[in-house]
C-alpha cells in the first residue's frame, strides 16, 4: 500500500485548528489571571480591613456611615466620622461591586473557552483531551465557588441555623459588617470564608491553566525534553519486550 500523504486541503484544516487553539488559549489566559487578579484583590482588601485600620473610616456599614449633624448644643465632634458619601468609602464600594460583577463573568468566560477548546480537540481527534478536560471539570468547581449563593440564600451574617455556604466573592456590605471580627476560634468560619477560601480558589484557577496548558502543548505538538525523555523510555520499554518476545 502506498504510503498516504498529506493533501494541501488536510494541512490547511490542521493548520486551521491550530489558529483556533491558539486564540481559544490566549482568551483562556487572559481570562484565568484576571480572574486570579479579582481574587487576589478582595484578598487584600480583606487584610487591610481585618488585620489593619487603614480603611476602618470607610468600611462601615450603611447604618453607622450616615453622617448626622450635631445639634448647635452639641459639640462639633474632633474624631473623623464616614460619610455614606465619602469619596473613599464610594470608591472602595464600587471598587467591591465591580470585582463580584467581572469575578463571576471571568469565571463563566473560562469554562466556556475550555468547552471550546475541548469541541476543538474533539472535532479535531488530537491527543490532549484528557487534559482538558480535567481542566473544563476543575474550572466549573471554580465557577460553583465563585457563583454568589447568599444573594439568593439572603444570609449576610454567616450565623443561625439557616447558614449556607455562601460565594467565594464579598459584597461591600458583607465585609462592612463581617471583616472585623475578632479573632477567635468560634469565628473559624469567617476565616474560611474571607481568608481560606480564595487562596484555594486561585490555588484551583492555577491548575485548572496549567492542565490545560499542558493539553493544548500536547495538542500543538509543543513537546518538552521531558515529554521526549519519557516518549524515548517508552520506545526504550516497548524495544525491550519486543526483544523478550522474539
Amino acid at each position: 500500500m502506498p504510503p498516504q500523504t498529506s493533501t494541501p486541503s488536510s494541512i490547511a484544516t490542521a493548520a486551521d485548528y491550530a489558529d483556533a487553539m491558539l486564540t481559544a488559549r490566549t482568551a483562556r489566559t487572559i481570562f484565568g489571571f484576571a480572574l486570579i487578579a479579582i481574587l487576589l484583590l478582595q484578598l487584600v482588601l480583606f487584610v487591610l480591613v481585618h488585620f489593619t485600620n487603614r480603611l476602618a473610616h470607610h468600611v462601615t456599614p450603611d447604618s453607622i456611615a450616615i453622617l448626622n449633624p450635631p445639634a448647635a448644643t452639641q459639640a462639633v465632634p474632633q474624631t473623623p466620622t464616614a460619610s455614606g458619601r465619602s469619596f473613599p468609602r464610594l470608591f472602595v464600594k464600587y471598587i467591591i461591586g465591580l470585582s463580584d460583577y467581572f469575578g463571576l463573568i471571568l469565571a463563566i468566560l473560562l469554562c466556556l473557552m475550555l468547552l471550546l477548546l475541548l469541541n476543538v480537540m474533539l472535532i479535531g481527534r488530537l491527543i490532549g483531551v484528557s487534559h482538558v478536560t480535567s481542566a473544563f471539570i476543575w474550572s466549573l468547581v471554580v465557577l460553583l465557588l465563585i457563583f454568589p449563593w447568599q444573594a439568593f440564600l439572603n444570609n449576610q451574617d454567616l450565623s443561625g441555623v439557616e447558614w449556607k455556604v455562601p460565594g467565594v466573592l464579598f459584597t461591600f456590605d458583607e465585609l462592612a459588617a463581617n471583616g472585623r471580627f475578632e479573632n477567635a476560634l468560634g469565628n473559624w468560619k469567617f476565616y474560611v470564608r474571607y481568608l481560606i477560601a480564595p487562596l484555594v480558589t486561585v490555588i484551583l484557577v492555577f491548575a485548572v491553566l496549567l492542565k490545560s496548558a499542558h493539553g493544548l502543548r500536547m495538542a500543538l505538538g509543543e513537546e518538552t525534553e521531558s515529554s521526549k525523555k519519557r516518549k524515548d523510555e517508552l520506545e526504550d520499554d516497548l524495544g525491550s519486550d519486543r526483544n523478550v518476545i522474539r
